[in-house]
């Protein structure tokens, strides 16, 4: 990765100053971090390593991890992002970034106990749900005993599914096992510049949700709550409970 090095100039977006569109239209990026991606960090200060950074994009977290000693393994489906991850890195840590090209689940290949920490950081509502189940499942399998997950993502409380939440609420109550799925996010979303900029299908999650999945898969659940991400601008966090965080641990 060390050819066509890029370093990373962060333009302010008119949608939010602290957001980063990504090159592929899969969501944003943001320096900012929440309670969530700072346990991560903290928990990599405290000597975790390797890690699995999954959906990197540009590696703001990457690169913190890298700051906190981590061997750091960098997962994202655009090729351009890891580039200007490995250019940003210092180059004196370059030797403990590995940047690994490919989409999650299905390409990603590592042994069983691997990582001491992965991070999954606005990644799951992207997946099929299918892929969800897998990809948490791989997790699992890579992660060494006692190893910890870190899950962010969107939930349907967010400001801007205000229509979908009830249709959320009422598949809840009827039992189905994804209410959160959306097919065409256009139909809940008049927002044009989310809609250019997400793919259409989406997966949404809450707590209860978010939770059993991964207990379903054999983790045991340290922590999960709603939060707001500082990032996002003022006008979308009038609720407070935009994304769902979830820090789970393999048991030894």
């Amino acid at each position: 990765m060390r050819e066509n090095q890029q370093k990373m100039t962060h333009t302010r977006d008119s949608y939010s100053p602290e957001l980063v569109k990504t090159l592929n239209c899969m969501g944003y990026s943001s320096p900012v971090f929440n309670d969530y991606t700072q346990a991560f960090l903290d928990y990599v200060a405290k000597g975790a390593s390797p890690i699995l950074d999954i959906g990197s994009a540009f590696g703001f977290l990457s690169l913190e991890a890298l700051q906190r000693g981590a061997e750091v393994i960098a997962n994202d489906i655009e090729r351009q992002h890891l580039q200007i991850l490995y250019g940003n890195a210092p180059e004196e840590m370059r030797s403990r970034l590995h940047v690994k090209e490919g989409r999650f689940p299905d390409e990603l290949t590592f042994s069983e106990n691997t990582f001491e920490a992965i991070i999954a950081s606005q990644i799951f509502h992207f997946l099929p749900t299918m892929d969800i189940i897998k990809g948490l499942k791989l997790c699992f399998e890579w992660l060494k005993p006692g190893g910890k997950l870190f899950v962010t993502c969107t939930s349907p409380h967010d400001s801007l599914l205000h229509s979908f939440l009830p249709v959320f609420e009422q598949r809840k109550r009827d039992g189905e096992p994804w209410p959160g799925t959306v097919d065409d996010l256009s139909l809940y979303c008049n927002n044009e510049e989310i809609l250019a900029h997400n793919p259409a299908s989406m997966t949404f999650f809450d707590e209860d949700t978010l939770k059993d999945v991964v207990v379903k898969t054999g983790f045991q659940v340290d922590k999960v709550g709603f939060f707001s991400r500082k990032s996002l601008p003022p006008f979308q966090l009038t609720g407070k409970r935009n994304d769902v965080g979830l820090i789970g641990t393999k048991p030894s």
